[in-house]
């Protein structure tokens, strides 16, 4: 290392001054946190609980709704059971029906605006509930096999494996079975977690230590930004297949992210990389307006 001089930075002094590099680091990963916190969270939208009533065959119409019909016998009967006929009925109304009711095992739904009306997983609120958790553990999941890739591969391989690999949850918009939609929903989940991990040690290795807890504060706002997004996106499109489309399509585009990052120096250091070490701080010191760094690097 060359001596003290006002023209020239030390390795540390290099990662020490915030600028236009870490900037347009930081807004590259801001971009991938906002679109996985979009993943993250659209399961509480999409598997919404609707409004529906049991289906009596034999007296619906092209019209019914979930609203109940005037000849329903009893307005405090539960969705979940329907009243039996009497053998005799000639039309349908009030009191064509016995006093018995039987389980429910067809619904008529408000609108097929979530996975309860398009699985029909009326009157099953653990099928809907498990998909968040399914979705949390395969979080959980990815997060193990992450830490293990961006170890050994790299920072920036992790990110962009993770957030491109999300873009499976878009075949969630073709399943018609709800045991094939959670396996989807954690396949998503495990490609998905290991986002956060790795575009946080990222952030945290291109700046300097005292740079370090803003670093921490742009990632939140990050994820605050991308749920905010979220419910207004949830107020305008109520259809959970346009919310599923939008969110998943763009994410082909992540890979341009292969050549629009750039690979931890500290991480290149740390695995005997001193060339590409050196080539990622003479950019990030090029970028940042740093001179002196040729005898210094």
């Amino acid at each position: 290392m060359s001596g003290a001089s006002s023209t020239q930075y030390s390795l540390l002094q290099i990662f020490d001054v915030f600028g236009k590099y870490q900037i347009v680091q930081y807004a590259y990963i801001g971009i991938t946190i906002v679109f996985l916190t979009l993943i993250d969270i659209n399961f509480i939208f999409v598997s919404g609980d609707l409004k529906y009533r049991c289906k009596v065959s034999e007296c619906e119409n092209n019209m019914s709704t979930a609203e109940n019909p005037t000849w329903w016998p009893n307005k405090m009967i539960d969705r979940c059971y329907r009243p039996v006929l009497k053998d005799d009925y000639g039309t349908c109304n009030s009191s064509s029906f016995t006093d018995s009711l039987v389980q429910c095992t067809e619904w008529i739904y408000e609108s097929n605006n979530t996975v309860v009306a398009e699985l029909n997983l009326g009157c099953q609120p653990w099928r809907s509930n498990l998909i968040g958790t399914i979705h949390s553990f395969g979080m959980m999941t990815s997060m193990f096999v992450t830490g293990w890739i961006y170890d050994v591969w790299g920072r920036k391989p992790a990110l962009v494996i993770c957030i491109v690999g999300s873009a499976v949850g878009v075949l969630k918009v073709l399943v018609k079975n709800w045991y094939i939609y959670v396996m989807v929903e954690f396949l998503e989940a495990c490609m998905s977690g290991g986002t956060y991990t790795s575009g946080m040690v990222l952030m945290l290795e291109i700046c300097g230590k005292d740079k370090r807890l803003l670093a921490g504060v742009l990632f939140s706002y990050f994820i605050y930004f991308g749920e905010t997004l979220f419910a207004c996106m949830a107020m305008v499109i109520p259809y959970w297949k346009t919310m599923i489309l939008i969110i998943y399509s763009p994410l082909i585009l992540f890979l341009s992210f292969i050549w629009l990052i750039t690979e931890s120096p500290r991480w290149q250091i740390v695995k005997g990389k001193t060339e590409e070490a050196k080539n990622t701080m003479i950019l990030m010191a090029k970028t940042n307006n740093q001179y002196g760094y040729e005898r210094t690097v």
